[in-house]
């Protein structure tokens, strides 16, 4: 079935668009005047937005030769338009003529099965039974729209079904399992399509567990001088615990990441009195990452190592998959120019919250150092 949208507005249709779902635009003169444009322009930016779709343009008169004159007008702004007229016997004559000149005809205001014969028979490109105006009378809509598709199967005509007026996303899938060729909906509805509220559940408990151990990817997590030696640096080190955790690009994932960290390095290493310190630095290093780093791209991964060394300290290593940037050009925040700047925030605040802080990798890897025993 073929999602058309029910608009006039440019942001809602270039929102659908984007998706690659959007096969076409049903107007009218109501939505258009919402706009405050002029028409023309508006449908033709809308046919610039759905390219390889149709933009249905609706007229206003409501006798055949002012329908006449109306749609050769529209039809000849752009080959995408197809013109609306009304199920009304002046209507339908339009229609004869207009269809007899090669032009697209949509019959729009149709309520039963006996108006989408008759427009069928007069050559309609497009017949708009509206489902939801129906069932506002008492009428079940759905029960109309059956018929229709009965009648158009059993003598194939060519007319194509355009279900309007879809309140919901059963209205939807109930018209898609009949076969309609085309449902029309409100972006309203076209959004609730992607909504499920175990779809929501669901993300929330992958987000909740966005990271998992990788073994076999570990970090180097130490805070060794580039210059040192491997074996130097497993001299100096005493390395009593770790963790390797992937968290995903995305801003929710930040405090189930955190929380779940922070509560393995205080059943292992880290001491009461610098839970607080930590817990921000960490927080700012993957907001960092995730943000400024990976751009919130879900097609990227932030890496975090956090390890317990007896004779370094507690180490947390943050790594994302962004391009990096130059620690040394970020501005102070405390600058004159830069103090209303958001700027360099994250990284001064880690550089006060830790005892040691190194950036490596062309920027896309901090590694910060607390002292267990700080002195006093």
């Amino acid at each position: 079935m073929k999602i058309f949208l029910d608009t006039a507005n440019l942001d809602e249709i270039q929102q659908a668009s984007d998706f690659g779902l959007l096969d076409g635009i049903t107007t009218n003169p109501t939505l258009a005047a919402r706009e405050g444009r002029p028409f023309r322009e508006l449908i033709l930016k809308a046919c610039e937005i759905v390219k390889d779709g149709v933009v249905n343009a609706e007229v206003v008169s409501t006798d055949t030769d002012g329908m006449l004159r109306e749609g050769r007008e529209l039809a000849s702004w752009h080959s995408n338009i197809v013109v609306k007229v009304p199920m009304t016997p002046a209507g339908v004559r339009a229609l004869h003529v207009l269809h007899s000149e090669g032009i697209r005809i949509n019959v729009t205001l149709v309520f039963s099965a006996a108006q989408a014969l008759l427009v069928a028979k007069a050559g309609a490109y497009f017949v708009s039974p509206f489902l939801g105006r129906l069932d506002d009378t008492a009428q079940e809509g759905l029960h109309v729209l059956s018929e229709i598709m009965d009648i158009y199967r059993a003598y194939q005509f060519p007319t194509q079904v355009l279900a309007a007026s879809l309140r919901g996303p059963l209205h939807v899938v109930a018209a898609a399992r009949m076969g309609v060729h085309i449902g029309t909906m409100p972006f309203k509805v076209f959004e609730q399509l992607f909504k499920h509220p175990l779809t929501d559940v669901g993300l929330a408990s992958f987000l909740k567990d966005g990271f998992q151990f990788k073994p076999s990817q570990y970090l180097d997590c130490s805070l060794r001088d580039p210059a040192e030696t491997e074996t130097e640096a497993e001299a100096g080190s005493d390395l009593t615990w770790r963790v390797d955790v992937v968290v995903a690009s995305t801003i929710e994932a930040i405090s189930p990441a955190v929380d779940q960290l922070m509560q393995s390095l205080k059943t292992s290493c880290c001491p009461p009195e610098q839970e607080i310190a930590v817990e921000m630095a960490l927080r700012e290093a993957l907001a960092n990452a995730i943000v400024h780093g990976n751009h919130e791209d879900l097609h990227k991964k932030v890496r975090v190592c956090c390890a317990c060394d007896a004779k370094r300290g507690m180490l947390i290593v943050v790594k994302d998959q962004g391009e990096g940037f130059d620690p040394s050009k970020i501005p102070s925040p405390l600058a004159g120019q830069s103090i209303l700047s958001e700027h360099g925030r994250g990284i001064y605040l880690i550089n006060l919250l830790m005892d040691e802080v190194q950036f490596r990798n062309g920027g896309t890897e901090i590694r910060m150092r607390k002292d267990l025993h700080p002195t006093r």
